[in-house]
């Protein structure tokens, strides 16, 4: 799982803006959504940010192709913020001792 988090009422700098190959007329909220969803893809892909930004800006057009991922944003308390989780192998389960609790 991963989450990230901005203030809600804070203006997207120019150059964020520029570089995030999103509508010239997105509003600050619109992008403020973006980067937070593009944040927590590139956390639970382990990508960098930076790498990310430069691939594709705030898209996340790739975000099918990296199933099973699921992204939930939301607006509360001054905060947009995005929780993602990625789904995982779980791999050399231990089998309890009869009677006993796995460990």
């Amino acid at each position: 799982m991963a989450v990230d988090a901005e203030l809600a009422d804070q203006q997207v700098p120019e150059h964020i803006r520029s570089r995030s190959q999103l509508d010239p007329d997105a509003t600050d909220r619109e992008i403020l959504v973006a980067w937070t969803q593009s944040e927590v893809l590139a956390k639970l892909t382990d990508e960098p940010i930076l790498l990310r930004l430069r691939r594709c800006g705030l898209r996340i057009d790739d975000l099918p192709q990296r199933a099973p991922i699921g992204l939930v944003t939301v607006q509360h308390e001054g905060n947009v913020t995005t929780v993602g989780a990625a789904a995982c192998a779980v791999h050399d389960i231990e089998e309890p001792e009869a009677g006993g609790q796995r460990g």
